[in-house]
C-alpha cells in the first residue's frame, strides 16, 4: 500500500470529495484558502513540498496558496492542536472562528455523513 501524502483526518476529507466543494464554494465568496502543512520533517507522514503539490493536484484541491510550516510555529502561534484545523480570519485580520472540520474523530470517511460542521460562521454560508 502506498504511503498517504496527508494525515488520515485530512485525507478522509480529500478522499471522500468533501474538501474540494468547500474550497470551491468559499473561493466564490471572495476568500483566500491557505493550506498550511505543519508536519515535521522527522514525522512518518512528512512529504517534501514537491510531492505534496502533486498530491494536491491529484485530489483536485484548490487552495489559493500552500505553505509549509515544518517547525510548527504557525500552528502553535494560533493554538491549533488537531488536524485538519480551520480558521476564518476577517478582513481586519481578526479570527472570526476556528475549529476542526467535523466532530468525528478518525480517518473513516463513512462517518462524514453524520458529522456536524458547526464551526463555520453563518456569514460565510
Amino acid at each position: 500500500m502506498a504511503k498517504p501524502l496527508s494525515g488520515p483526518f485530512v485525507q478522509k476529507h480529500y478522499d471522500s470529495g468533501n474538501m474540494q466543494p468547500l474550497q470551491n464554494n468559499y473561493a466564490a465568496k471572495d476568500t483566500v484558502w491557505l493550506r498550511i502543512n505543519s508536519t515535521h520533517p522527522g514525522h512518518q507522514d512528512y512529504q517534501r513540498n514537491e510531492k505534496m503539490s502533486v498530491y494536491l493536484v491529484t485530489k483536485e484541491s484548490t487552495p489559493d496558496a500552500y505553505m509549509p510550516d515544518t517547525d510548527g510555529s504557525v500552528g502553535l502561534s494560533d493554538g491549533a492542536n488537531t488536524t485538519p484545523y480551520r480558521y476564518v480570519i476577517n478582513l481586519a485580520g481578526v479570527p472570526a472562528c476556528a475549529g476542526v472540520i467535523d466532530d468525528k474523530r478518525g480517518a473513516n470517511s463513512a462517518k462524514i455523513a453524520g458529522a456536524k460542521t458547526t464551526w463555520w460562521p453563518r456569514s460565510m454560508t
